[in-house]
């Protein structure tokens, strides 16, 4: 009887001990890791608002960005042409002034998505670079110059 008693305060203390370290683990990775890295951030702020603009100077998106620490998540919104109100959401990273990311359209029903490149300039009002994406009329990928500029 001693035996299966012991058995079970091991099994028990166990279990405890493997759910104490996996709430750990979750604390560590979704509390203490951010706030740490938004401590010891030191590259430039690109969270806010900014804005790409079509060949003919009209706004073409809207793009959000959220930053903790060096991680960046976000959404991109079409305010023009075929793509009309669709909406993008983004993860990435941004570091060394260099803003990568890849993106998915927030609709399952869509195959729209790729992935950009770019770099903080002009004193923080611009990232410029180039963008990877799906071209569902030619069924292929291409690629093409990107530029948003700081929401004034």
């Amino acid at each position: 009887m001693l035996s299966l008693n012991s058995f079970t305060v091991g099994i028990v203390s166990g279990l405890v001990t493997a759910l104490i370290i996996a709430l750990f683990d979750q604390v560590w990775v979704k509390i203490i890791n951010p706030w740490f890295e938004e401590k010891v951030y030191s590259d430039a702020k690109i969270e806010g608002r900014w804005e790409s603009y079509c060949l003919d100077s009209t706004k073409c998106d809207l793009v959000d960005i959220k930053r903790v620490g060096h991680k960046v998540i976000g959404t991109i919104t079409t305010i023009v042409g075929p793509d009309k109100g669709k909406i993008y959401a983004f993860t990435g990273t941004f570091r060394n002034l260099i803003l990568t990311a890849t993106y998915i359209s927030d609709n399952k029903s869509y195959l729209d998505r790729g992935s950009f490149t770019l770099m903080l300039i002009e004193n923080g009002d611009m990232l410029k670079g180039h963008v990877a994406y799906y071209l569902d009329d030619k069924h292929e990928i291409v690629s093409g110059e990107y530029e948003l500029h700081k929401h004034k």
